[in-house]
């Protein structure tokens, strides 16, 4: 009862996640917004064809859990290279040309080295 409560809720909690992203991380790319609501979609159908007996509640939670965890990893991701576009242009406002160009391939060569 509880595995299966904790379980729902996954569900639940991805369901929010889909509904809510736009306004919680505004500047979100609405093509990924829009493909969140597919691995929904596929639960929600699951769990129509779990009730009527042609699933098992293991196949759904295993597919729920791998679709409904995948698409939090990205949107984690996501949601730092926007907060990162906006410190940049934060920080870029205010320069002048050449103090932009200084400070653009400086960040440029920093996240080289990081991805190295």
């Amino acid at each position: 009862m509880l595995h299966t409560s904790v379980a729902s809720g996954m569900v639940v909690a991805y369901g929010v996640l889909v509904i809510r992203l736009h306004a919680w991380i505004p500047g979100m790319p609405k093509a990924f917004i829009a493909l969140g609501w597919l691995p929904l979609a596929i639960v929600l159908v699951l769990a129509v064809l779990f009730a009527v007996g042609f699933y098992t509640l293991t196949a759904v939670e295993l597919v729920a859990g791998i679709l409904a965890l995948t698409p939090a990893g990205v949107d984690v991701l996501a949601d730092a290279e926007v907060r990162v576009d906006r410190v940049r242009a934060r920080m870029l406002s205010g320069l002048s040309g050449d103090e932009q160009d200084a400070l653009a391939a400086g960040l440029a060569a920093c996240a080289t080295a990081l991805s190295d």
